[in-house]
């Protein structure tokens, strides 16, 4: 009887309930997530300085970049431009003439890509300046007659670069080290017009005499080469940057010399005018240094302000021809990654 009982418990209370029991949904507990660590910087170096927000990692918006992806550039300068006669000269323009500039505005467009690999980037761009002036020219001895003298001159200068930049690792990310070599191609032009009046009184038998002088010339220089150079980036605050570079490129090409003169002077013949063209190597040196600026509410770009100075050897060169070009000033860059 009690098995009985004991069967009949079993088939009434328990098995329905263990049938209702496997019908019922499971209840999965979520998994332990484990604490986040925040890590600080070693002593002696700083984070890459494009945090906006903790945990919002941007742009890598320092001069030497290790972020990849594609940028661009643009920058603008105030230039001031002297071209220096160190033997013969164009016209009148003979050696020791430092012939000035007035200061122009100067420009340059760049795109840049920054490969997987961080430590190699990728640069072309084009850069171009033109200014005009009014130098003054010693004449020499003119007799003891002074002329009057309209001046005027010309100068344009157009680049392109193609270098490809490869970043030195250091283990102190404050200070980062490159170099850079390619290609560049690059052109000038100069040309000086001068109006020359002169009065001459008369003496003894020879009547009063006033006739003028035009005399123009211009030399064009078209060259292509290597170029090297260094480049410098120190970290002093985030978003904030000291900046160095300086590169040397040698350019082989061709010279082209023109040379014109008129004048009303009496029983004096015309020279004819003069054109040649010479194989000529200009030889480029260029450095700048300045800070660069990375703001956090603008997280795609930086700013750059500096000093940039460059001098050009034998940028003008033919028979009896020798000049040299320097330029120096200010420049502001603006860099746009994306």
């Amino acid at each position: 009887m009690r098995r009985f009982l004991s069967c009949a418990f079993v088939l009434v209370v328990v098995l329905p309930w263990a049938a209702r029991a496997q019908e019922a949904p499971m209840i999965l507990l979520p998994e332990p997530v484990p604490p986040t660590v925040m890590v600080e910087p070693t002593p002696g170096t700083l984070p890459p300085s494009e945090y906006v927000t903790p945990g919002t990692v941007l742009r890598d918006r320092r001069s030497i970049s290790s972020s990849p992806g594609w940028y661009i550039d643009a920058d603008i300068a105030l230039v001031f431009a002297d071209l220096r006669g160190r033997s013969g000269g164009i016209g009148f323009v003979e050696s020791g003439d430092d012939l000035s500039l007035d200061a122009n505005v100067g420009m340059l467009v760049g795109l840049g890509y920054t490969f997987t690999d961080p430590r190699w980037t990728f640069v072309t761009n084009y850069r171009y300046f033109g200014a005009s002036g009014t130098p003054s020219i010693d004449l020499g001895d003119t007799g003891g007659f002074a002329p009057s003298i309209e001046l005027k001159s010309r100068l344009d200068v157009n680049e392109f670069n193609w270098i490809l930049q490869r970043q030195i690792l250091l283990p102190n990310d404050r200070l980062r080290l490159a170099v850079n070599g390619g290609a560049r191609l690059g052109s000038v032009y100069y040309d000086i017009n001068i109006h020359s009046q002169f009065n001459f009184p008369g003496f003894e038998d020879q009547p009063a005499t006033n006739f003028t002088v035009d005399a123009r010339g211009s030399q064009y220089f078209l060259g292509a080469g290597p170029v090297a150079g260094l480049g410098a980036d120190f970290a002093l605050l985030p978003g904030w940057s000291l900046f160095g570079t300086g590169d040397f490129a040698a350019l082989f090409g061709k010279t082209t010399t023109k040379m014109t003169f008129q004048t009303n002077a009496p029983a004096v013949d015309v020279a004819p005018s003069v054109s040649e063209r010479q194989n000529s190597t200009a030889k480029v040196l260029r450095t700048a240094t300045g800070l660069n600026y990375a703001p956090t509410m603008l997280p795609h770009m930086s700013f750059q302000l500096g000093y940039q100075f460059e001098y050009w050897w034998d940028v003008a060169r033919s028979e009896g021809v020798s000049q040299d070009m320097l330029m120096q000033g200010l420049f502001g860059q603006l860099r746009v990654g994306f």
